[in-house]
């Protein structure tokens, strides 16, 4: 009589998912790229409200200027003003100082600086225009 050979198979484990190890470096490399986001997010928004800023001083400048310019040559205008206005990060004070000289032609120069303060930075924005006879 034949014996018959008894083979018994031994199952692998299934290798088709992820060891924890592998899912925590993949969570580690996913925190780092998101905080560089995060970061950079930050950056964007700071440049967004500078350039937000510096427009309104541009527009503060140029209607001062022109306020300067309505008035008739010998006319006074006040030479140090404060102005507040309300942009989307906050409220903003800036300084406005005008000049005018008057230039031996008899032409007058306009000078229009406006100083403003930002995260304890101070920045000017000078303007400047001449007005003959």
């Amino acid at each position: 009589m034949m014996e018959q050979a008894v083979f018994m198979t031994i199952s692998r484990p299934n290798n088709k998912g992820f060891t924890l190890i592998e899912v925590m470096v993949a969570m580690i490399i996913m925190v780092v790229g998101l905080l560089g986001l995060l970061k950079s997010i930050g950056i964007v928004m700071k440049q967004n409200t500078d350039n937000q800023q510096r427009d309104e001083v541009v527009r503060v400048a140029e209607e001062a200027m022109n306020g300067m310019r309505s008035q008739s040559l010998d006319s006074a205008f006040t030479p140090i003003t404060t102005v507040q206005s309300k942009l989307r990060s906050g409220n903003a004070r800036y300084t406005v100082i005008r000049t005018g000289t008057t230039m031996p032609s008899g032409s007058v120069k306009y000078q229009v600086t406006v100083r403003w303060k930002f995260d304890n930075h101070s920045t000017t924005h000078t303007i400047v225009s001449v007005r003959s006879k």
